[in-house]
């Protein structure tokens, strides 16, 4: 029997020896389990770069397929083909709801084409699995936000303006959020980080100084899993448009991950702990960075220059996840431990507010064994990558870096509301885990919910914003 993770990838996913499939009582059955473990196991981004860069789950996946094909070259339909092609899909396309297809798992025995999806054994994946995404609009709407970002000089860029701007993009946000366009976001992010570095404001770390040229970044290498996911972000980009030359990107986003690296390196510390992974730099992939990236259209420079300057703000140790690994700015204890304070402090304030506002809801998830904490660190470490779409991962950066980084709390509150009716059903089939990790939140906008943000603002401020402020001067 397997008794450890290795073992069970070893002997239920990867079954691609007949010496494995002689070890199995029943090889079809067993075999499913594995993928439909495997299936859940991707949906961790992280997880996903892991087995491909350890055991090429991809390469393996593909030459099963291609080995179940008949003699006229189609691949065979049957359980495990399908369970095969349903991963193949899910790990190898990435986008929200709208931004991608994802095929059953099972077949529909009734209909004369039981599985109308085509299966695959090369990447890409086919179009039908994408949806048609058009690039975005270079025409400029001008509304409340566009009017105040319009011939700033930097002298403008004070507390008065900052409070102007926080209002203008609340307004926009709950009226006209569409209007919030991967056109006004660069200058939205540059404005109002260069107005949070005027007025101090929000401001939680030291700026250390640091400078390295892109020639010693060349020199660098960045591990296997984080290679393999700059190429996953770059896909995504190339897919929403808003990359134009794949070469060009992959480059310039390999180097912004080496210099955020060593960046960070300056307020990591050395620990004493049994947990190996501390001994390096974040094992993950910066999945925040290269949203900054894409949000800045591929523009390296200004991707670094607001990366450089958000790392002092409260709000970059809960947004960016490496930006707390293993720092001086967290007690030892917690350090030490490498519970991140986006389990520890944001998952726990979601609780706390679900349990006086969505009550059905937590309940849901303690009869399921299941937290609340665990599915919002699973969401936020990734940056809601494949759980909503792009613009939607968009407004959530933009509402916790103008609104205060409590409102991170807030917005899964509100998701976790939004999914209530959903969550209890499933909770009753005894199956919430696997459709928390393996479904987008389909519907979900961040602009119709904000109002009922802001309410949760008002009665909780008081109590959630110092509770996350305050984590690095205990």
């Amino acid at each position: 029997m397997p008794d450890t993770i290795v073992d069970i990838i070893e002997r239920l996913i990867l079954v691609d020896s007949e010496t494995k499939n002689h070890s199995l009582f029943n090889v079809e059955q067993s075999h499913t389990f594995g993928l439909r473990l495997l299936s859940i196991m991707v949906c961790s981004l992280d997880t996903l770069l892991l087995l491909e860069s350890q055991y090429s789950i991809w390469s393996s996946l593909l030459k099963a397929q291609q080995e179940n094909k008949s003699e006229n070259g189609d691949i065979i339909i049957d359980m495990l083909s399908v369970e095969r092609n349903q991963i193949l899909v899910r790990s190898y396309t990435i986008g929200g709801p709208s931004e991608r297809r994802l095929p059953p798992k099972t077949l529909d025995i009734d209909s004369e084409r039981p599985y109308p999806w085509p299966l695959f054994s090369t990447f890409p994946v086919p179009k039908d699995y994408t949806t048609f995404n058009s690039r975005p609009s270079a025409i400029k709407q001008e509304n409340e936000l566009s009017k105040l970002l319009s011939g700033l000089r930097p002298s403008s860029l004070n507390s008065e303006w900052l409070s102007k701007c926080r209002q203008a993009f609340y307004n926009v946000m709950i009226t006209k959020p569409d209007q919030v366009t991967p056109r006004v976001i660069p200058e939205l992010l540059d404005s109002v980080m260069a107005a949070m570095i005027t007025t101090g404001d929000d401001k939680l770390f030291t700026l250390k100084a640091f400078t390295i040229n892109d020639a010693t970044l060349k020199t660098q290498n960045l591990t296997s899993l984080q290679s393999k996911g700059v190429k996953h972000a770059i896909r995504y980009g190339m897919y929403l448009r808003l990359l134009s030359n794949h070469d060009v990107a992959l480059e310039n986003l390999s180097t912004l991950l080496k210099k955020c690296r060593q960046y960070l390196r300056m307020q990591q510390r050395t620990l004493d702990s049994d947990l190996r992974f501390l001994e390096r730099d974040y094992v993950g992939y910066d999945w925040f960075a290269s949203s900054v990236f894409l949000m800045m259209m591929g523009n390296k420079d200004k991707a670094w220059n607001f990366l450089y300057h958000f790392s002092t703000v409260a709000a970059s140790g809960f947004l960016w996840i490496p930006r707390l690994y293993a720092s001086v700015h967290l007690p030892l204890e917690q350090a030490v431990s490498s519970i991140h304070p986006v389990f520890s402090c944001t998952g726990h304030n979601v609780e706390l507010i679900l349990q006086q506002e969505v009550s059905h809801t937590y309940s849901a998830f303690k009869m399921s064994g299941y937290t609340p904490s665990q599915i919002c660190q699973h969401w936020l470490t990734q940056s809601f990558w494949n759980y909503l779409d792009w613009p939607q991962i968009c407004h959530y950066i933009l509402v916790c870096l103008l609104l205060g980084v409590d409102y991170q709390v807030y917005v899964c509150v509100a998701i976790l509301r939004f999914l209530q009716p959903r969550i209890l059903q499933y909770r009753q089939q005894q199956n919430l885990q696997v459709f928390l990790k393996e479904e987008s939140i389909v519907g979900f906008k961040v602009g119709q919910h904000l109002e009922y943000m802001k309410s949760l603002e008002k009665k909780y401020r008081s109590t959630i914003l110092p509770d996350m402020v305050n984590l690095a001067k205990q």
